[in-house]
């Protein structure tokens, strides 16, 4: 008898529906396997055969062939076990095949039957609901990822036992039996993670209301009861900051105070098992990396502030000790929240990489990357006989950054280019052209020299030819790549010992988003920039920024039932202040709309260009750096000072790479 299943296969981070049929016919006893099969997928006729016989199913001496198509796509994974299984066991009449036509099937089996975890979920689920497919059937450990798409009922199966269990009778018990299965796991999940959810939002509520105290001047801080009622799977409320026109640096302090790591921990208050939720498998946790922790170096703290406010990449350069690799671990902590859309964008990434979290299905906060100088091309852009993500991909919406930069080997840098301007790695192969996201900021940090003490001659004992082929291992074409060049200067001891208070990240995000909301009006064409356009926005109560944070440190992005409530609070509250356009991103038209210079200002940039020689890159980059600088200042036009320190963000290119040095 014929039988036919649907599963799904990965093409890139894309996946394709996979028709799986079966046929039982008479003939010498055999099991055959035919479609284009990766070893993986053949060896799987074992695995399937000794599952079914260890739950009870005993396949005849038939003449068993099972096909994979389309048979020109190469398959591979463990994840055609299950529906491979399934299509046998409709073959052999032991279950009805009636809601067959609407569900898919993803699954690796062990000996005994039982299902196990596979990758790239969210791709096989989103797939399938493009397709009009109604059902997912997913091993039960995947099933809380399988429900961060909403409109699929994704039912989570302990072994092929239950499968078969679920399978049996007509459509109408299938569909009942089905529908008990999947509220009962969705309340089961939803009951512990809604208590979690609230009791976050409760130490929020907590922590805003003492910062609200500390600084009477700030006005009413509230975060709402949306917070309790999104945990319960309810309409999001969301919480209001209005602040005093006249007490901006009061609120300022309160909001960090509210959402600095160290003063509230609501994430990890939230104490979820396993770590913070949303950390991907084998990545370092920068939350409790704070800009407060970081004495002396003002000027690297104030470029960075730049850079991510206008999504600009920078190198730090300078001797070994500096505070370079400091500075720049502390990036995700000033960057704005994750939209809903972004979380699952990412997500999907590190699913199919392998890389999700074991106990919690989402990525909640921005992706930071270090990989090594000895990664390899492959593991650092991605590809492989079937593509994957590499390390540019696992950056997007985040941060990449490469620390020592002229160790990597100089074919691997020149391959940044292309991404760094496209913000997409594009992988082609015989079969396929797969193009992976690659939205990232850049930030690297390097020595000036081989040893590292350059300049200081008291220390370098580098030789001027040594420290020109140190250099030249970064080529101008990628120097170009870098918005903003900054040196590390030794910290002074007394800065170093100092006790003094620093700033905090969360006092450095709230300038960041400011700047950030001004420039997603400018692109969105409503023409309300500067100054009054950030007196408004508080006036109308916040700029989405601040209670974005608090929703997202008490949603989390997790929930209950189809990860409708995941990422709800800190999704939807500021979806919109995370999907703008960048400084950075502006195109040449835009450039001379938005970054028009006054005669002083065009004949300092005259000078400067003419001087230094400068690219048509590099000329637009200064502008759109200076754009971001006024944005942070709450001005609408480009003033003298702004432009100074765009161009001071560029000598240092010109120092060490420029020819007029004495080596």
């Amino acid at each position: 008898m014929f039988s036919r299943v649907y599963s799904a296969g990965l093409m890139g981070i894309d996946a394709y529906l996979v028709s799986v049929e079966a046929d039982v016919g008479d003939g010498l006893p055999s099991f055959s396997m035919v479609g284009y099969l990766a070893p993986e997928v053949r060896e799987a006729q074992d695995r399937v055969r000794t599952a079914l016989k260890n739950v009870g199913f005993r396949l005849p001496p038939k003449r068993l062939t099972v096909n994979l198509s389309p048979a020109d796509v190469r398959k591979e994974g463990t994840g055609y076990d299950l529906p491979i299984a399934v299509a046998i066991l409709a073959g052999l009449g032991v279950i009805g095949g009636e809601l067959f036509d609407v569900s898919v099937f993803v699954g690796e089996m062990g000996l005994n039957g039982e299902l196990k975890p596979v990758r790239g979920i969210l791709s096989f689920v989103s797939a399938a609901k493009e397709k009009g497919m109604r059902y997912c059937f997913l091993p039960r450990a995947n099933a809380p990822e399988g429900r961060l798409v909403e409109g699929m009922c994704v039912v989570g199966v302990a072994d092929i036992g239950e499968m078969a269990a679920l399978l049996q009778g007509d459509r109408r018990s299938q569909e009942a039996a089905l529908a008990a299965m999947e509220e009962g796991e969705a309340w089961e999940e939803g009951e512990a993670w809604e208590e979690a959810v609230v009791e976050a939002g409760a130490e929020v509520v907590a922590t805003a209301a003492a910062a609200e105290d500390a600084k009477g001047t700030v006005g009413m801080v509230a975060v709402e009861a949306g917070v309790a009622a999104a945990g319960a799977g309810a309409a999001v409320t969301t919480g209001t900051i209005a602040v005093s026109a006249t007490a901006q640096d009061a609120e300022t302090e309160a909001v960090g105070a509210a959402t600095a790591p160290g003063a509230a921990a609501t994430a990890r208050a939230m104490k979820y098992p396993g770590g913070f939720p949303g950390m991907a498998t084998g990545e370092t946790d920068t939350r409790d990396l704070d800009f407060s922790q970081v004495n002396g170096q003002a000027l690297l703290k104030r470029a960075t502030e730049v850079a991510v406010a206008g999504g600009h990449n920078i190198l730090y350069i300078g001797p070994p000790g500096s505070g370079k690799s400091m500075v720049a671990n502390r990036i995700p902590g000033i960057m704005p929240p994750l939209s809903r859309l972004e979380q699952l964008e990412i997500s999907k990434i590190y699913s199919i990489c392998g890389k999700l979290p074991p106990d919690r299905p989402l990525i909640t906060h921005r992706p930071f990357r270090s990989p090594s100088p000895t990664t390899t091309a492959i593991a650092l852009l991605g590809g492989g006989n079937n593509p994957r993500p590499g390390e540019l991909s696992l950056a997007s919406k985040g941060v990449l950054f490469l620390d020592e930069l002229p160790e990597f080997g100089r074919y691997m840098l020149e391959q940044l280019r292309q991404p760094l301007e496209e913000h997409a790695v594009t992988v082609s192969r015989n079969y396929a052209t797969c193009r992976f996201p690659a939205d990232f900021m850049l930030a690297a940090a390097m020595n000036p020299c081989g040893c590292g003490y350059h300049p200081d001659k008291s220390r370098c004992n580098c030789s001027g030819a040594q420290i020109r082929k140190y250099l030249s291992k970064i080529s101008w074409p990628l120097l170009d790549r870098f918005d903003i060049c900054v040196e590390s200067a030794p910290v002074p001891y007394a800065e170093l010992v100092s006790k003094r208070a620093n700033e905090t990240s969360a006092q450095v995000a709230v300038r960041v988003q400011r700047a950030i909301d001004v420039q997603e009006r400018r692109f969105r064409g409503a023409g309300n920039t500067g100054k009054d356009a950030r007196e408004s926005d508080g006036a109308a109560g916040g700029s989405g920024h601040d209670s974005d944070y608090i929703g997202l440190e008490a949603g989390g992005g997790f929930g209950p039932v189809g990860g409708q409530v995941g990422g709800q609070v800190g999704g939807q509250i500021g979806a919109a202040a995370n999907t703008g356009k960048r400084n950075a991103r502006m195109n040449a038209e835009e450039v001379e709309e938005h970054c028009a210079l006054g005669a002083a200002e065009n004949k300092m940039l005259e000078r400067f260009f003419e001087r230094g020689q400068l690219s048509a890159r590099s000329y637009y980059k200064i502008l759109k750096v200076a754009r971001t600088v006024a944005d942070l200042g709450g001005s609408p036009d480009i003033e003298k000072e702004h432009l100074a320190e765009a161009i001071g963000y560029r000598v240092y290119i010109d120092k060490y790479w420029g020819g007029a040095n004495e080596w």
